[in-house]
Formats: C-alpha cells, sequence, structure tokens
C-alpha cells in the first residue's frame, strides 16, 4: 500500500485524498486486528468472486479464475459479491452471507467483519489492480487506468461511514 500510494503523479488522487489514505494505511494493524476479533476463521478466498467468475450448467455450479485467490479473511469474497449486485440483491447478499457465518460460527461476529473489511477489500484491490497494470501492455492499460485511484476512493469512502 506505501508504495502505491508513493505513485502520487499516476494515481491522480487529491492531495487531501492522499493524506487520508496515508492515515488509513496507517491504522492498517489496528483494523485488522478489530476483523480478527469478530471471529471468523481464515479461509480460501477467491478475491474475484462476482457473477462473471461462477459457471453453471444448471446442475453444477463451479468458480473459475483463481489468480488471485489466498488464504485470508472470507469477507473479502462477500464484499465481491455484494459489490457486483445490483440495487435491492446488495442487501440480500450481505444478509445471506452474515446468516450463514453466525450458523457455522457460533459467536461470531460476520457483521461487523464486513463493515470492518470493506476499506481493507479496497485497498487490496487498489493494489492488485495497480500490479495488474504494471505487468500488462501498454495497449490494454487503457481498461483499468484509473481503478487503483478508485478503489482508494472506495476505501475512503467505507472507512468514513460509522
Amino acid at each position: 500500500m506505501r508504495d502505491l500510494l508513493g505513485r502520487e503523479e499516476e494515481l491522480g488522487l487529491t492531495a487531501a485524498e492522499l493524506a487520508a489514505a496515508h492515515r488509513l494505511a496507517d491504522g492498517l494493524p489496528a483494523l485488522a486486528a478489530a476483523l480478527e476479533e469478530c471471529g471468523l476463521p481464515d479461509t480460501l478466498v477467491h478475491a474475484d468472486f462476482h457473477s462473471g467468475n461462477w459457471r453453471s450448467d444448471g446442475r453444477r455450479t463451479v468458480a473459475v479464475d483463481f489468480a488471485d485467490s489466498h488464504i485470508g479473511h472470507p469477507a473479502l469474497d462477500a464484499l465481491r459479491i455484494r459489490d457486483f449486485r445490483p440495487g435491492r440483491p446488495r442487501p440480500e447478499a450481505a444478509a445471506a452471507w452474515i446468516a450463514a457465518w453466525s450458523d457455522l460460527v457460533p459467536g461470531s461476529d460476520p457483521g461487523r467483519a464486513l463493515a470492518l473489511a470493506e476499506p481493507l477489500g479496497h485497498l487490496m484491490y487498489a493494489v492488485r489492480y495497480q500490479e495488474f497494470l504494471d505487468g500488462i501492455e501498454t495497449s490494454e492499460r487503457i481498461y483499468h487506468e484509473g481503478d487503483p485511484a478508485v478503489e482508494i476512493r472506495a476505501a475512503l469512502e467505507a472507512a468514513a461511514r460509522p
């Protein structure tokens, strides 16, 4: 995150956004500790778990594109599912995820985990998009050029919510 924030001109963030992003980055250890206190175990995280990465023949459903997968907090996948849902299904997707984890890990707080993980998830995607941009040919960069800044702004917005 620090390396990404050091690319000030490339990101195109305002001075205020950049300062806020640095403050958010400074608070990441405390945020991660609070997330851990929610009681959910690390799992296999797909990390790009949106409906474009699921396939089904009507009987079986499979997930594809595990390029970003890792062991981590399950809320990261929940955020991706929720964020790729249009309108009303967003709260329904979050509620289903919260209910499933509440049943699976009694005494955990998946609702709080989802809220705490949101800025972390956006920052993770900001870094990942920049890694992607750094590794692709110039002609393909136009499709994701502003994505790191978009994700940093989304992280700042999420962190500002009560």
